[in-house]
């Protein structure tokens, strides 16, 4: 399960707080295998370019990794589950003071018919994205090194100005000794490229839709076994979310003050109540400090709790349970307080059939309203079908409602002379469809069909979107 608050003033792809990003389910999540498909905000970010503040984009991120989370837990024998712990730590005993290459290479195909996400006048384009990751990991007893490099070149067939080149580093290290662990991760890019969504404080005109970013995030964490069920684990975060002038050629200084810099601190504690049921409490005090003027600088505190476990040998279930207080530090605005939940309901319904319910809460931070406050809830539904060992079909839809609980006061689209005064509200309904196939264990291939309607309180905030998807990966 994966429980977070998303914050508007942090960089593409954080949540709030990222120390309390917790995903764990009744067994192993299926994250970073092969499959394209795998926890990508259903297929948003397979262009390349960075959907995190996109309406919708956690959630769907969130209901795919609860999806996977349950298919894996109630179509694997158990029998299986343990072979592959063995085959995999032989492996890692065989493997100890030798360095492990990773060579991987993809293609994803995105033919989207609406583009922009505009309600008047829709243009389609291809988006083609080719990525290569390589890697080096070296293990021994007590230790490891991991050194990764990715690189990611987006472009469209008509818009040859849409073309982006991302760039990233990342290293980590880990020391263990006894029932200590010591982990340490920096990832590095200097040029990343998103889409705005709803941050719409970066946008310097209503056709600006995309900018680049700086960014770096980098992860001190620390574990102990208290005993054979229990676990405490302390991490801290910095991350830096920066927006060069000279990147963003639509830029101003406004735009340049919405850079960031986070520090996050979190502790928790993780409990094996029975083979069952695992529980789980974090605690996370967070402070973004804003590059120029300071006037959005906060601090946020948030308090988690989780479970996780089987109802039944057919059913799993997690949920998630928080509050979350919010101070600003340059302006005299009352401190923002709410709670957060989620949960996720997997049922097994044939023997190679699994339905998995979801349902979420958050709060995301509107820079830009007089609320600071966006609350967003999702309902979804996600079915997985295995046809065969190797192809699977999934498919499902979901449902979100977003509202910063302020009347906006805005002219009609189609008659400027009108004028209404509405809630700022917005609705999203989306279903998709996917099948994807892993002939060999090291390639994998995809393809979707998705659609996305949005309804809004006033009629510039409304589209409709469908998009076919292509995607295929080797790994070596």
């Amino acid at each position: 399960m994966i429980f977070f608050e998303r914050k508007k003033g942090v960089r593409p792809g954080e949540v709030l707080p990222k120390a309390v990003f917790i995903i764990f389910g009744a067994g192993a999540v299926i994250l970073g295998a092969s499959s394209p498909a795998s926890a990508v905000g259903r297929y948003d970010n397979l262009t390349g370019i960075d959907q995190s503040f996109t309406l919708g984009h956690d959630y769907r991120t969130y209901s795919e990794t609860s999806r996977d989370s349950g298919v894996y837990e109630l179509t694997v024998p158990e029998e299986e589950k343990k072979k592959t712990a063995v085959r995999e730590k032989e492996e890692e005993i065989k493997n100890r003071d030798h360095w492990l290459y990773t060579r991987q290479f993809g293609h994803h195909s995105t033919y989207d018919d609406n583009i922009d996400g505009t309600r008047i006048d829709p243009k389609g384009d291809w988006s083609h994205n080719d990525v290569m990751t390589l890697g080096m990991t070296r293990k021994a007893a007590t230790n490891f090194v991991q050194l990764f490099y990715n690189t990611s070149y987006s472009y469209q067939s008509e818009n040859e100005k849409a073309g982006a080149l991302t760039h990233t580093g990342s290293t980590k290290f880990g020391y263990t000794l006894g029932r200590f662990a010591l982990e340490f991760g920096d990832s590095y890019s200097p040029s990343r490229t998103f889409v705005t969504g709803e941050r719409t404080e970066l946008q310097v005109t209503p056709e600006t839709k995309r900018a680049t970013s700086t960014t770096n995030n980098a992860r001190l964490g620390a574990t102990y076994v208290v005993s054979p069920k229990t676990k405490i684990h302390f991490e801290y975060l910095h991350d830096l979310f920066y927006l060069p002038a000279a990147q963003n050629q639509n830029s101003s200084s406004l735009t340049s003050g919405f850079s960031t810099m986070k520090h996050t601190l979190t502790g928790g504690v993780t409990r094996v109540l029975s083979p069952k049921l695992t529980v789980g409490a974090d605690y996370s005090w967070a402070y973004v400090d804003y590059y120029r003027g300071g006037v959005f600088d906060s601090v946020t505190e948030t308090a988690l709790l989780n479970a996780t476990g089987l109802l039944t040998p057919k059913t799993t279930v997690s949920v998630g349970l928080g509050v979350y207080d919010r101070r600003y530090l340059g302006r005299p605005v009352d401190p923002r307080q709410g709670t957060l939940w989620s949960l996720a309901l997997s049922q097994k319904l044939r023997p190679k059939l699994v339905a998995t319910l979801s349902a979420r809460h958050s709060a995301a931070e509107e820079l830009t309203a007089d609320s600071y406050t966006r609350d967003e809830y999702n309902y979804g539904i996600d079915l997985t079908w295995k046809l065969r060992p190797k192809l699977q079909l999934s498919f499902g839809g979901d449902m979100g409602f977003a509202s910063n609980g302020q009347l906006l006061t805005k002219p009609d689209a189609d008659n400027p002379s009108l004028t209404f005064t509405r809630p700022d509200e917005t609705e999203q309904f989306e279903y998709y469809l996917a099948l994807s196939w892993h002939p060999k264990p090291y390639l994998s291939t995809l393809l979707a069909y998705e659609c996305l309607n949005q309804n809004a309180s006033f009629k510039d905030g409304e589209f409709e979107d469908h998009k076919m998807i292509g995607s295929i990966e080797a790994r070596f």
